[in-house]
């Protein structure tokens, strides 16, 4: 094997890419869960060239294609316009694949974005991934939209988690500037929370939609995103869901129906957790 890559706090990494492989290994019980959840993501993105390919998993090891490329972090540091303008639209193409799939990544950060020779992005590491039947493991700190820190319940942790993420990465590269309450989870958050107006220019305007504090304020529409990447003027549109307020009004006054009528409404948006169990929320909601 090659040079050793670092150890994480779930797992060790190794990289060799003369041989095209990256391995990865479970450091204690927790890295297991998160191994296996990247390994079942991967089995549902195969083919897709926004994700790397799977090449075994043995329940310890996770053996990926190397892709050869830098990480966004990198990419947006020296990239000149045009080039960043590509891979915007890249970026928003390789979220909806993503998510036609059923799968949210929950994790993207300019880290687990690497930028191909060929300036197309690949998603890494999908440990925290979340597909039906799987539950919120955490979230990145410097990207993570507000609901991953205030109400992290799998229910509420959909794709609007990476929608937030998107319009982060989004404002870095086409304003060089993250979006007010992403560099720092309680920088001008409080503003956005009491309605601070909205940019007037398009772009603009999508970057603050996308990162809206309340996760019903963001737009679902990634083919409307594309287009204003193109020039389209069309303002976003929120993607409407049931208000968490309302939930969290519920949880207060201890009416436990009523939070689970909430949660239940926010099924069919995502179709990202229709297993779950009959009267599974009404439990968790009893259990606040």
């Amino acid at each position: 094997m090659g040079a050793r890559g670092p150890t994480l706090s779930r797992h060790s990494v190794q990289i060799d890419a003369a041989a095209g492989r990256v391995e990865k290994r479970r450091v204690g019980a927790r890295g297991f869960g998160s191994l296996a959840t990247e390994a079942e993501a991967l089995d549902r993105l195969a083919g897709l060239p926004c994700a790397p390919l799977r090449l075994s998993w043995d329940g310890e090891r996770l053996v990926t294609r190397f892709v050869p490329g830098v990480t966004l972090a990198r990419f947006w540091l020296e990239a000149p316009l045009p080039a960043r303008q590509r891979l915007a639209l890249g970026l928003v193409d390789a979220v909806a694949a993503l998510h036609s799939r059923g799968v949210a990544h929950r994790d993207l950060t300019p880290q687990n974005v690497l930028v191909t020779p060929d300036g197309a992005p690949v998603l890494l590491d999908f440990e925290l991934a979340r597909m039906p039947g799987h539950a919120h493991e955490g979230g990145a700190p410097s990207v993570a939209a507000p609901e991953l820190r205030w109400l992290p319940h799998p229910a509420l942790l959909d794709r609007r988690v990476d929608l937030y993420a998107l319009g982060v990465l989004l404002g870095r590269l086409l304003r060089d500037v993250l979006p007010p309450g992403a560099a720092d989870p309680n920088e001008r958050l409080a503003e956005r929370l009491l309605g601070a107006e909205a940019p007037t220019s398009g772009l603009a305007r999508w970057i603050f939609a996308l990162t809206a504090p309340r996760r019903e304020d963001r737009p679902l529409d990634l083919q409307a995103l594309r287009r204003a990447l193109e020039g389209d003027p069309t303002p976003p549109r929120p993607g409407g869901l049931a208000p968490v307020p309302d939930a969290l009004a519920a949880v207060l006054h201890g009416r436990a129906d009523a939070v689970a009528d909430t949660l239940r409404a926010l099924v069919p948006l995502d179709g990202l957790s229709a297993d779950v169990p009959e009267g599974a929320w009404a439990a968790w909601a009893r259990s606040l």
